[in-house]
């Protein structure tokens, strides 16, 4: 193990794997915390309920859920870059191996930090004496590891040939990166370095697309307004739940996907309302 540009291409895939309990979770703890949506009686009890009502305590099972599956990420990312610096890759695909490795690093603690504040920080693969006797660190020490991790993702793409650019799809790049980084100024409002980062994402990242309806299109899931996105595959129980739990109780058929012909939607989360006036009758993104 871990000597081939295979391994590590099967030990990366691990590293993206376990992103995606936390992508979902970020709307738990961010929208309905955040009240940009309210939990319905189709939801009488549970985490989105005690997140909506902000009673989640300690035993509650969604914030080891959350703290888990990041710290794996972490874990599994420190593992490649370990392994990495002894092998035998070529180094240009050795700082291929690493820039993507430290986004999700860096992905998995803006996560972290966002939720818990200061957490146990590790940058390198550590024994497990030494991870249950590292003291919780700063946020600040965490978002600077974040920062630093983002400053060398950046350089993604300006590792990845032409083949390598054409079968990205569904991981990190270049403007997946910079972009991460101007939400980590946004969030230590350091708005300064946001609007430079963020404004070189807008001027390189090409143009928007002409019809909204493209954008979702299962056939084409990479397109350029998409910044990053989980490559599920696309059999029966892969697939964000976000989309279920947010389209009303029942819906008609055919009226969220054309190929559903029966009720569809467990109406679980609804948008507030204060959010969806905001949108114009005739505005498709409604």
């Amino acid at each position: 193990l871990y000597n081939s540009k295979e391994d590590f291409d099967a030990a990366l895939a691990g590293c993206y794997q376990s992103i995606m309990g936390p992508a979902t979770d970020n709307v738990w703890f961010g929208d309905i915390a955040g009240d940009n949506v309210y939990v319905t009686r189709y939801q009488p009890s549970g985490t989105m309920r005690d997140i909506d009502q902000l009673v989640v305590d300690a035993q509650d099972g969604s914030l080891s859920s959350y703290w888990s599956p990041n710290y794996t990420t972490i874990e599994r990312v420190n593992m490649l870059i370990d392994r990495l610096e002894g092998s035998a890759v070529d180094d240009n695909d050795k700082r291929l191996f690493e820039a993507e490795a430290k986004f999700l690093r860096a992905y998995s603690y803006f996560n972290l930090v966002r939720i818990f504040g200061g957490v146990p920080l590790y940058d390198k693969l550590a024994d497990i004496g030494t991870i249950y006797s590292t003291p919780r660190s700063t946020a600040d020490e965490v978002l600077n590891l974040v920062i630093s991790d983002l400053n060398e993702a950046k350089n993604i793409d300006s590792y990845r040939s032409s083949e390598d650019m054409a079968s990205a799809g569904g991981k990190a790049s270049t403007v997946a990166a910079k972009t991460l980084l101007g939400k980590v100024y946004l969030w230590k409002k350091d708005f300064t370095n946001a609007e430079t980062t963020l404004a070189d994402v807008v001027a390189t990242s090409g143009k928007l697309l002409e019809d909204l309806s493209v954008l979702y299109d299962p056939d084409s899931p990479f397109n350029n307004e998409i910044i990053f996105s989980i490559n599920y595959d696309r059999v029966n129980g892969f697939g964000s739940p976000f989309v279920g739990t947010t389209v009303p109780y029942q819906h008609p058929a055919g009226s969220v996907y054309p190929n559903i012909n029966e009720k569809y939607g467990s109406g679980y989360l609804m948008v507030e309302q204060f959010i969806a006036g905001k949108f114009d009758p005739q505005d498709l993104r409604a």
